[in-house]
């Protein structure tokens, strides 16, 4: 996977400079279609009114930050693993991005959650795999300690 001068630009941007801006082509998965979401943390299912928020997006003020494309982010973590390292609200952030993950797959059979893998701190990993090919995969995980 080959990096664009464009991506580099990206590390020299001050992210908390900016606003949340309306984008109507979010959210990135549809509310409620995701299993892995926890029950208590799905708005939609639990009656919330108020949708407009998923349709928000932050942008910094020096850049256009270019939309989450899943697939792109699988390429390049292949043969990597992503983690998440933290507390509950480190978890809804790992959920959600698998969740965007998940979305971005077209053969929903080369996605698994892999259980027993390691264990960290007395505590569980969850890891989901996704099978790009038949020698190619990647890994995103959440370990909480």
């Amino acid at each position: 996977l080959a990096l664009s001068p464009s991506d580099f630009l990206i590390l020299t941007i001050t992210f908390p400079e900016g606003e949340l801006v309306k984008d109507d082509s979010y959210p990135l998965y549809k509310p409620g279609s995701c299993n892995l979401i926890d029950e208590q943390f799905t708005c939609v299912t639990n009656g919330s009114p108020d949708v407009e928020f998923q349709k928000l997006k932050w942008k910094p003020k020096q850049c256009i930050l270019p939309r989450l494309n899943g697939g792109k982010l699988l390429e390049m973590i292949t043969e990597r693993r992503l983690a998440f390292v933290g507390d509950s609200l480190n978890m809804n952030m790992w959920e959600s991005l698998v969740c965007i993950l998940k979305g971005s797959v077209k053969v929903k059979s080369q996605i698994f959650e892999a259980h027993g893998r390691h264990q960290f701190c007395w505590e569980a990993e969850y890891s989901f795999v996704f099978k790009l090919s038949f020698f190619q995969q990647s890994t995103i995980c959440f370990i909480t300690c």
